[in-house]
């Protein structure tokens, strides 16, 4: 009778603690941005008209661009109304705090209807600079510019119809919330000269200034032939109308996009303590090494050396240069705990110093266009398509990088600060870089896609980013929202281009729990026999608990009693 009352009042001390941590709600702010622009090819797409005439007469029908579609025929009036759906993909993993990507928890997609108005006191609205794709501009006839003193206004928008869908990754419990603001963030301009001309943006209280002109909360802002991160400013709040003006002295320029960042918040509640992101490069180099995560051996062509090629950061191919068209590529990735703030552990790469990540990755490379062979003209520049060696990844041409194998993951070592650790597990492997030492930004593109998210590199635009650079190094300003290795993802080299991928970085999503030991259900400090009654609790009646979380699934279920019953018996 004293053992099974011990056992009820255990159980009951444990299933109140975990109602205690679902209590815990964590208020979340997040922001996203979408880039709309005016183009002719592929489309026609406008977020300013339904039809334009173009310089040959004919006519031409718009459809809506990334969501939202205006109602004007261009030159046919001074106001165009705007509306649509804007829809937002969640690519956040920090599942402790979702702090990184757009700050949307992964597997979440929030969606709402936005409208507003543009107008112009200056003329009518046409198309502009010379052709139907080059964008919005303010005059009588076709192909007109803003010019001096010319301005157009966007009225104060309308958020309707707010829905966050889906569901986030295991262990997450989510609450909705709502689109707090939609602000305008960066205007794209095909003809808009920073050295000669200005602009104003305006809206009663706060001012950017573009090009010359200067303004309280930006100034000098460019406007180019595209979307950057360099070019975005603080978002100016779409609550009021506001105006956006030529000052400059000399020349006019067309408005040809428009990016709208999207405030949101919701609710959140994780059942870690710590959950963590690393990053790992690997890049095909001939010396110091060689070495490559490609290849096991390749011929110099200039002297005709073979050289036997080993693992690069933990990570082989297995194939000879040019002989097939599918490389395995297989090893054990190494993460050394760098993080310090004792409590959080949320510098460095997350994980504790003392305490070091391992586990072993396999997953193939592969090209449908032909064998895959060393690129452009040296043994060190990487990986490229082609019947011979040195050729490059051409227009059209793909690769295919396999879904992910992850397996013998092992925490070994203990905090340095005495904090209390308990191992997690690694959750995820993703692509977020990639290195080529002769991608030309200014004239290539090339798409990762998923099948159903995608980058954009170069010239390129994408779903999670766009015109994001591939240079000769790793650099943190190259790096993309993250591309899951879960499934299957292509890269496909756009018309123009051509170059060699040389190397690749890979982000580690792994979890571990601080304060907490393994087994000790009841709270007590040790793992003994009165831990059996509170687990079997927890277990049956389906709840979360990180001490009963025994193998580190994110879940409590019948794979955590063998772990249990190994951790009680050592005891």
């Amino acid at each position: 009778m004293n053992r099974n009352y011990s056992i009820v009042f255990f159980v009951a001390i444990a299933f109140t603690f975990g109602t205690q941590q679902l209590e815990a709600q964590t208020q979340k702010d997040g922001q996203a941005v979408t880039s709309l622009s005016h183009n002719i090819s592929p489309g026609p797409f406008s977020p300013f008209f339904t039809q334009a005439t173009n310089s040959d007469g004919a006519t031409v029908n718009y459809g809506a661009a990334g969501g939202l579609v205006g109602d004007l025929a261009a030159g046919a009036g001074d106001t165009t109304n705007v509306s649509g759906t804007i829809t937002i993909v969640g690519n956040a993993n920090a599942i402790a705090n979702f702090n990184d990507g757009n700050g949307l928890p992964r597997g979440i997609t929030l969606t709402y209807d936005l409208s507003f108005s543009i107008s112009t006191t200056d003329g009518d609205l046409v198309t502009a600079g010379g052709n139907t794709g080059n964008g919005l501009g303010v005059g009588s006839l076709p192909f007109g510019t803003f010019d001096s003193g010319e301005s157009i206004v966007f009225s104060a928008a309308t958020v309707s119809n707010v829905a966050f869908t889906g569901t986030p990754e295991a262990g997450v419990t989510f609450t909705p919330g709502t689109v707090t603001g939609v602000g305008l963030s960066q205007f794209r301009s095909a003809d808009f000269t920073e050295a000669s001309e200005g602009a104003i943006l305006d809206n009663g209280t706060d001012t950017i200034g573009f090009g010359v002109s200067t303004g309280t909360i930006a100034s000098a802002v460019r406007m180019d032939n595209g979307f950057s991160a360099g070019n975005r400013f603080s978002a100016m709040l779409m609550d009021v109308p506001i105006t956006l003006t030529n000052d400059g002295a000399t020349g006019g320029f067309n408005l040809k996009g428009i990016e709208f960042t999207t405030l949101f918040d919701y609710e959140v509640v994780s059942p870690f303590d710590g959950v963590s992101v690393a990053v790992t490069n690997f890049s095909h180099n001939i010396n110091p090494g060689p070495f490559s995560p490609f290849f096991t051996e390749t011929t110099d062509s200039n002297n005709g050396t073979v050289y036997d090629f080993t693992d690069d950061n933990g990570l082989a191919g297995s194939i000879v240069s040019g002989t097939t068209d599918t490389t395995t590529v297989s090893g054990t990735i190494e993460i050394v705990g760098t993080a310090t703030a004792a409590g959080d552990f949320l510098d460095g790469n997350q994980l504790p110093e003392g305490v070091t990540l391992s586990y072993d990755l396999s997953f193939t490379v592969s090209s449908p266009n032909g064998m895959l062979g060393t690129a452009d003209g040296n043994t060190g520049n990487g990986i490229g398509i082609g019947p011979t060696q040195y050729e490059g990844i051409d227009a059209g041409e793909q690769l295919v990088f396999s879904a992910a194998t992850i397996s013998n993951v092992a925490f070994t070592g203990m905090p340095i600060d005495g904090s209390a650790f308990s191992p997690g597990n690694v959750t995820d492997v993703a692509l977020d870089a990639f290195r080529a030492g002769n991608f030309n930004e200014a004239n290539s593109g090339a798409v990762l896609s998923n099948g159903t998210d995608s980058v954009g590199f170069g010239l390129s635009t994408g779903s999670l980013a766009s015109n994001v650079n591939m240079d000769n190094n790793f650099a943190s300003t190259n790096r993309f929202p993250l591309m899951s290795m879960m499934v299957p993802t292509t890269l496909t080299a756009d018309p123009g281009a051509s170059f060699n991928l040389k190397g690749f970085e890979l982000a580690t999503t792994f979890t571990y729990d601080l304060g907490v030991v393994k087994g000790d259900v009841d709270l007590s400090g040790t793992v003994d026999f009165l831990d059996i009654g509170p687990f079997i609790m927890v277990l049956s009646t389906g709840g979360f608990q990180p001490e009963a979380d025994v193998d580190c699934s994110t879940a409590v279920d019948f794979l955590d009693i063998g772990p249990f019953i190994s951790i009680l018996s050592a005891q």
